[in-house]
């Protein structure tokens, strides 16, 4: 369904392992290449935030991008795979290499 399935439900070093790993490294750069460009340390404001705004604005706002994450689909699957386990029985006719 996902590529983090892919790392629970293949051979380390198989092919679709790889492919979720270079998936996942990509994604991670991306998101350091869009940090960095966002943050000025040179600033007095370093994270641009906006000025004179109210710190429940400040506070929900946060909030919401941490919802935001987190109810990614694809992410909490994983998470449940990695937290849980998951069931042989079911995944052995459908990837019969997987690690377990």
């Amino acid at each position: 369904q996902d590529t983090y399935s892919l790392f629970v439900c293949s051979k380390a070093c198989s092919i679709p392992f790889i492919f979720a790993a270079t998936v996942f490294v990509c994604q991670m750069c991306i998101f350091i290449f869009l940090a960095t460009d966002q943050i000025n340390i040179n600033s007095d404001n370093p994270l641009s935030l906006p000025a004179n705004v109210e710190t429940t604005v400040r506070v929900t706002q946060f909030i919401t991008i941490a919802i935001a994450v987190f109810t990614q689909e694809d992410l909490r699957e994983a998470l449940e795979l990695f937290s849980e386990g998951y069931s042989g029985a079911r995944l052995k006719p459908i990837f019969p290499d997987s690690t377990k």
